[in-house]
């Protein structure tokens, strides 16, 4: 009988002998556990404080931007807005604050349960910082209050030109017949150079010919002068603009600094590409207060050098300033008023919109990618 219960007895304590075996490791097992367990209590503690921080946030950007409603609210002049019985207009306050307000909560919340679900993400190898969920939080905030609160009051145009963009990278620009007209100057200092030549002045149909191409080149074509005549008409020319003032007797076309501007504020670059002589060029635009608008001048150049100059030349030079300033030139465009300008303008395959309020004849621009009849039209093509 003894012998039996031995016999029970050894396997028995063999099975005992391995279950603590299997034990103490379980225990280190658990011991393990809870030391990875605290470091996660910690995070689940700091989500804790990083919620309570955010609504915190939360109630005093409210706060201030009911103050800042209120405040544009009190501004609003009589004059923007029919007058309301006093009780009216305190209830439709009321209401609109009411309804902001409930927008903002919206975002708010929003905002929050984003910055909940991040926390709620960490593990033992990441924290999430108060600062990073407050800087999420300010960022959210304030676009959505801009989304809310539309374009401000007394926003200029060219700032809400900003939203625009254009189909183009850079614009060129002709300067006689596009941006300025100069024939006020042109045509005087024209008919005293003929005149000291015996010749007679030209049919007033016939002078708007004159403005555009290079001046050397027209004394040969339009007054049939040789090359050696044509410089030194092309010199006695320039002395008198020299003696009048470049930007003198000049007119700037109605509308068309105003899409210069336009261009400007959305960043797209711009240069000019005129046969003008570069020093005149950048005289018109400082007088009229244009020349910080473009990123490059593109002239043709002074003195006898520069004589020959034509619509390609200054079109390519004014692509290379443009690059030199670190300017994208892979979608230009050009706005010029003379078939030189669309001639030109293929020698580098650059499109052109026709400026029909300058000096050319209607058929030059019959190779121009597109025409326009005034600055409204222009801007249209430039910006959309």
């Amino acid at each position: 009988m003894l012998n039996t219960a031995q016999a029970i007895i050894d396997p028995v304590e063999m099975i005992v002998d391995t279950i603590k075996t299997c034990v103490d490791p379980i225990k280190t097992v658990v011991h393990t556990v809870k030391a990875r367990v605290d470091p996660v209590e910690t995070v689940v503690h700091t989500a804790g404080t990083i919620v309570s921080a955010t609504e915190t946030i939360i109630d005093t950007v409210e706060a201030g931007v009911h103050s800042r409603f209120l405040c544009r609210e009190t501004r609003i002049h009589p004059a923007q807005t029919p007058r309301e019985p006093p009780e009216e207009r305190n209830e439709n306050r009321r209401d609109t604050r009411d309804h902001r307000h409930h927008i903002h909560r919206h975002e708010h919340a929003s905002i929050l349960s984003r910055s909940v679900q991040i926390v709620t993400r960490c593990d033992r190898r990441s924290v999430l910082s108060a600062r990073s969920v407050d800087n999420c939080f300010r960022i959210n905030s304030v676009e959505g209050q801009r989304q809310a609160q539309g374009p401000a009051r007394g926003r200029s145009r060219h700032r809400l030109g900003s939203m625009r963009h254009s189909p183009y990278t850079c614009v060129l620009w002709d300067v006689d017949g596009t941006i300025a007209d100069a024939t006020p100057g042109i045509f005087p200092r024209l008919l005293e150079v003929l005149a000291s030549f015996g010749l007679a002045a030209p049919d007033p149909a016939t002078m708007p010919r004159w403005v555009g191409p290079p001046m050397y080149e027209s004394f040969q074509l339009l007054a049939g002068l040789s090359p050696e005549q044509a410089d030194d008409a092309l010199g006695r020319y320039r002395e008198l603009a020299a003696r009048d003032g470049y930007a003198a007797s000049v007119d700037i076309y109605p509308g068309v600094p105003d899409v210069i501007r336009d261009v400007a504020a959305v960043g797209i670059p711009q240069a000019t590409a005129s046969t003008k002589p570069e020093s005149q060029v950048a005289a018109i635009l400082e007088h009229y207060q244009l020349r910080d608008m473009f990123t490059a001048i593109s002239g043709a150049r002074s003195g006898t050098i520069g004589r020959n100059d034509g619509k390609s030349d200054v079109i390519g030079w004014a692509l290379e300033r443009l690059q030199a300033a670190g300017a994208d030139t892979s979608k230009p465009v050009l706005i010029g008023d003379r078939h030189h300008d669309v001639e030109g303008a293929a020698e580098y395959g650059i499109p052109v919109i026709f400026s029909e309020w300058g000096f050319g004849d209607h058929s030059e621009g019959e190779s121009a990618a597109f025409r326009a009849a005034d600055a409204n039209a222009l801007r249209s093509l430039l910006l959309h």
